[in-house]
């Protein structure tokens, strides 16, 4: 690799002769032409050799006449630094023996100049520069493509997909995944062995005219076969071969990709499943249910026109599973939703829409046929008999009826959404009941303009203690065993009804309040932990802090205190910085780090991937998670530039160490595609919308 101790558009030469004023007229000819240059005259072969060594100069002008340093000293340096172009001077006589001269030339001198000929020392100078400067733009290019190779390279060994090259038709290179699809352990089983044994005898002259015919160098769209494979112990498979060109370390090969139509079949199956079923009841789930009130199933419904809806939440649900347990809990609202469609008719659509909730949509509008089906429901549901490890139960249901408007025509999200005011209606009014959407509001009403109202909301809240953790799954897609949850806070207004986020959390920014809300999560997401870990699971927290707790010198300090009065453990917890607070806070994260790894603590960066120079941060940064902002994956599964601009972010967190986490997947086709990049983790709606209660069955993953 070429290197210079000086700027490209400035050239360092080295001038050997004995006379300083010729060495000034060489130089001085120089800049004449036009060529900045810094310039320095040696005296001794071992200044010569140690300039050479470093790389310091760009070009060498040597005198013939020289004493000090003679001609045949400067040529045996020069062999083993070709690269740097040397120019030899001579004085020019009459009847002169050029054999000495074109010896030099042979040997690796660039040009044999006589030093009165300034224009030639001029012309020679400017090719070699050129000469330089290409030679600097091809080593330039060179590393960039060796980087571009490393990256692929890494890429192709954290594949997923099944990747091979092969040269004439052997194996030449495999990644694990498609050593591991075929049964082998290491390369070298495998090495060398022709791409025919991969697959079953009666497709070996397809897959022979396959390959002459991807050998073709002017081959467009890669070439692709099906066949049945064939394992390292006799099991075969049916899998799909794609042949295209490539080449390795500069040599042609062809790129071989397997894609076993089982695990695709498998995986199809499995992700068709889960878009559309509760695995749990076996009911319809919700991103089918919004997809169906969107018109995005038409074999079943082209819009909820004619309609109406009800939203059907089980009373006391969270005070059941603590009594009951989870499994018990779990049986209990199979045991209600068999229950509940056993009440609809044929028309009727019921789904389970959150943990503790069911909505059903009923092609009536009629009020009075509305409140008999309610009446019926709530019935069967009291008259019921539960029992559980010998205790008798008495679930009920509140529910709220939203008559679709056909001159409002409210989007999907807003019709449910009317659907639950009326249920909270019929929840305060003590359950087992149900309400009609249009009575009263029950959301707390809040002004986020208003930021003098805000504030008064957030200090009461405060004072009072009114607030409450909700957890959502983050899934890990490669094996961790551990139950991760990304930790969220909730306030309630004085009359208890919650308020969004989005509502208080950025006027306590602003205010300092939020450093009393990060230590009110901390201290209360520690307390869940020790009850969760006691009971025996394997729990994770990610828990949120702000820049400005950040920055409090005390905020360690209180949070260690709370560890130890606890006797909780550091390592069940993942702080979450947000990549803006990252960058404008970069020292204090620092310390923080340094801090938290030495009580066992990790670090998770999210809403990352909107700044610029995020692997310039990452590089700073001892960073255990990167969590992708939702913006990134909403709609991924259809914008191919997403797709590969998540890939090449997901690429970058791997290298520096940290682990993926996809948020806001929404859809089954979101997971496919995060899966196929290979992201670590994923965090969405499309799992589990946040709960009070910590209940995912990560089994199913």
């Amino acid at each position: 690799m070429l290197t210079s101790a000086t700027p490209d558009n400035v050239i360092s030469l080295l001038v050997i002769d004995d006379s300083r004023d010729r060495a000034e007229k060489y130089i001085n000819a120089i800049r004449n032409a036009g060529i900045a240059v810094h310039a320095d005259r040696l005296d001794t072969e071992d200044q010569l050799k140690d300039s050479l060594e470093q790389g310091l100069p760009d070009m060498v002008l040597c005198s013939c006449d020289s004493t000090r340093i003679s001609v045949s000293e400067a040529m045996n340096a020069f062999q083993e630094h070709k690269e740097i172009p040397l120019l030899l001077l001579y004085h020019e006589k009459k009847d002169q023996d050029r054999a000495p001269l074109i010896s030099a030339m042979r040997f690796g001198a660039r040009d044999i100049i006589p030093r009165d000929d300034l224009n030639h020392l001029q012309l020679a100078v400017k090719r070699e520069l050129d000469s330089l400067h290409m030679r600097r733009a091809l080593s330039a290019m060179g590393t960039k493509l060796q980087e571009s190779e490393d990256r692929c390279n890494a890429l192709m060994e954290s594949s997923r997909e099944a990747i091979a090259y092969v040269h004439e038709g052997m194996h030449v290179r495999a990644n694990p995944a498609y050593l591991k699809m075929f049964g082998y352990i290491d390369l070298d089983e495998i090495e060398g062995t022709p791409l025919l044994d991969m697959v079953t005898e009666e497709y070996h002259q397809a897959l022979k005219r396959m390959l002459r015919s991807a050998e073709t160098p002017d081959l467009g769209e890669p070439l692709e076969l099906e066949a049945k494979c064939e394992t390292a112990d006799g099991q075969d498979f049916d899998a799909v071969l794609e042949l295209s060109p490539a080449s390795i370390e500069g040599e042609p090969c062809l790129q071989v990709l397997v894609n076993n139509q089982r695990y695709k079949k498998e995986l199809e199956e499995k992700l068709a499943k889960l878009s559309t079923l509760d695995v749990q009841t076996g009911l319809h789930n919700r991103l089918y249910f919004m997809s169906l009130l969107a018109g995005e199933q038409p074999d079943k419904l082209t819009s909820p026109s004619g309609h109406s809806l009800f939203y059907i939440t089980i009373d006391g649900y969270a005070e059941i599973r603590n009594e009951t347990g989870i499994a018990e809990c779990d049986r209990i609202v199979k045991e209600l939703a068999t229950l509940l469609a056993q009440q609809l008719s044929s028309e009727d659509i019921l789904a389970r829409f959150s943990e503790q909730s069911f909505t059903l949509l009923t092609p009536n509008q009629d009020k009075k046929e509305l409140e008999k089906l309610a009446n019926t429901i709530c019935g069967a549901v009291e008259t019921h008999v539960y029992q559980s490890d010998g205790k008798y139960l008495s679930p009920t249901f509140s529910i709220g009826i939203a008559i679709y408007d056909d001159e409002k025509r409210l989007p999907p999200a807003d019709f449910v959404s009317t659907a639950l005011r009326a249920n909270e209606e019929a929840e305060q009014e003590g359950g087992g009941r149900y309400a009609f959407a249009g009575k009263r509001p029950p959301k707390a009403s809040v002004d986020s303009e208003n930021s003098e109202q805000l504030e008064e909301m957030i200090q009461e809240a405060v004072a009072n203690d009114r607030f409450r953790l909700v957890y959502q799954p983050i899934v890990s897609l490669q094996g961790d065993n551990r139950e991760n949850y990304a930790v969220m806070v909730r306030m309630l207004s004085e009359d208890k009804q919650e308020v969004l986020p989005s509502d208080f959390l950025m006027q306590a920014e602003k205010n300092g309040q939020i450093v009393h809300i990060d230590k009110w999560m901390l201290e209360h997401a520690l307390l869940e932990l020790r009850r969760q870990r006691e009971s025996g699971k394997n729990i994770h927290f990610f828990v949120p802090i702000s820049g400005a707790s950040i920055q409090q010198e005390d905020f360690l300090l209180s949070f260690c205190d709370t560890l130890g009065q606890l006797g909780a453990n550091g390592s069940s917890l993942t702080f979450q910085v947000s990549e803006v607070n990252v960058r404008s806070r970069i020292q204090d994260i620092k310390k923080l780090v340094d801090a938290i790894k030495r009580i066992g603590c990790e670090l998770a960066v999210d809403h990352f991937g909107l700044l610029p120079k995020g692997e310039s941060l990452l590089k700073h940064l001892d960073a255990d998670y990167v969590k992708l902002d939702a913006s990134l994956v909403s709609g991924i599964a259809r914008n191919a530039k997403k797709q590969e601009e998540v890939a090449a972010i997901h690429l970058m967190i791997n290298k520096s160490g940290a682990k993926t986490v996809a948020t806001g997947v929404e859809d089954a086709n979101s997971l496919a595609i995060l899966w196929n990049v290979g992201v670590n983790y994923l965090q969405g709606y499309f799992l589990q919308e946040p709960s009070e209660i910590i209940s995912y069955d990560f089994s199913n993953f």
